[in-house]
């Protein structure tokens, strides 16, 4: 069957094998070796959580309890709308003085992060390799030294024209091309993380990029089947794991795991790490 025929929108093929189509991107890959337990870290460590907001939600203030329960060092986030940026900096500016968010447009390209700890540098990166949406690029002053972080929103599984079925067999390699092209643009040595929505699983061709550049990705290491995202599509609901922090050898994560909340169509993933030569 063609792709023509998927994306034309009529008859009954359209009706049952997109949805199942979508299913399978769900389910594709999914592990099942043994997961780590959580450890006991030794200081120092890091605490990490990457949110996608919803620009649309209609919770914003549960997503603020969910992140004062959480009590992270670093949040990184995505959709972060012009409303979204206001009310954070407004109610957690306090709590996480070092702040920095791009001018959000559409909602959707809004991306930015609120830290502990004090920023050391700092650049925005365009859109490369048929990304949608802008990346940031960190170095923050941590309690393991310093650290270049990488915060991205990867393309949406959506043809140009808003195609689910299309976008799903079409932009796994759209994806890896950006994340190809923003790595590139990393400093080549140094304590690294990579967060944010990646638009794809554990097994994405992104994903599976840098894992095999030697990072690792925290939240497979402990849950390999908690969702971080919920959805529906064509009367179908739809999960899947787009979320993600993936960091380098100089590090070991201690903990990893989704935050359930209301907020927002993503859960959280939270991360505690910190460095290996320190366990």
């Amino acid at each position: 069957m063609g792709i023509r025929a998927l994306s034309s929108g009529r008859g009954r093929v359209v009706k049952w094998v997109a949805p199942m189509l979508l299913l399978g991107w769900v389910f594709w890959g999914r592990s099942c070796a043994p997961v780590r337990p959580v450890e006991r870290g030794v200081a120092p460590m890091m605490r990490l959580l990457t949110y996608n907001l919803d620009k649309d939600s209609a919770h914003r203030e549960d997503a603020l309890g969910v992140i004062a329960r959480t009590n992270p060092d670093v949040i990184f986030f995505q959709e972060a709308s012009a409303e979204w940026q206001a009310l954070l900096k407004s109610k957690l500016g306090g709590t996480y003085p070092y702040a920095s968010f791009n001018e959000a447009k559409i909602g959707y390209d809004g991306i930015g992060m609120m830290s502990r700890f004090p920023i050391v540098e700092e650049r925005w990166l365009a859109k490369s390799g048929g990304g949608w949406f802008p990346s940031q690029w960190v170095v923050l002053e941590t309690p393991v030294g310093k650290v270049q972080f990488l915060n991205v929103h990867l393309r949406p599984p959506s043809s140009d024209t808003g195609n689910k079925v299309v976008g799903f067999l079409t932009t796994g390699g759209v994806r890896r091309k950006e994340i190809e092209g923003l790595h590139g643009q990393l400093r080549p040595v140094g304590v690294t993380v990579v967060v944010g929505d990646f638009n794809e699983g554990d097994d994405g061709q992104a994903v599976k990029w840098l894992r095999g550049k030697g990072l690792t990705d925290a939240l497979p290491e402990f849950d390999r089947k908690s969702s971080t995202w919920q959805g529906a599509y064509m009367g179908v609901r739809l999960t899947d794991r787009p979320d993600h922090v993936l960091y380098s050898a100089e590090l070991r994560c201690f903990e990893a795991r989704v935050v359930p909340e209301r907020a927002s169509d993503h859960d959280p993933v939270l991360a505690v790490v910190g460095l290996k030569a320190a366990r």
